[in-house]
């Protein structure tokens, strides 16, 4: 669980990522239709850097970034561990974010 900078409350759960804005709750979930939706629905982390971007990490999908086009739209992007590349995640599993 966290709450953002904005005051929202994000909740990672085994069935997606909820946002609850004290009045209702916007739902994120993997759509395998859509290569921008969140890639996991196992959420195991979530964290806010310091510019109040929400990075999302999922127990076998990688790690996401939150794109927040406007409140309850967004898109994520996705880093995943690739074995041909030294410089990405070394898992897919995402226990902590620091």
């Amino acid at each position: 669980m966290l709450q953002d900078r904005e005051g929202y409350l994000w909740f990672g759960t085994q069935d997606g990522l909820n946002r609850y804005d004290g009045h209702s709750f916007a739902v994120y979930r993997h759509d395998p239709e859509d290569p921008q939706s969140l890639r996991d629905d196992y959420i195991s982390a979530i964290y806010e850097d310091r510019s109040g971007v929400l990075w999302i990490g999922t127990y076998g999908g990688g790690l996401d970034r939150l794109d927040e086009n406007a409140p309850g739209e967004a898109t994520f992007t996705h880093y995943r561990n690739d074995p041909e590349d030294p410089a990405s995640l070394s898992n897919n599993l995402v226990v902590a974010i620091h």
